[in-house]
């Protein structure tokens, strides 16, 4: 495995984990107001 196929590995599941962060989030704050 080689180093830009690493960190563009690293970069699509950070941006995975934002987004998935991002939704739990708004559903959480949907369901307490």
């Amino acid at each position: 495995m080689t180093r830009k196929a690493f960190y563009a590995n690293n970069t699509r599941i950070l941006c995975w984990g934002i987004g998935f962060g991002l939704m739990v989030g708004v559903l959480v704050g949907a369901s307490l107001h």
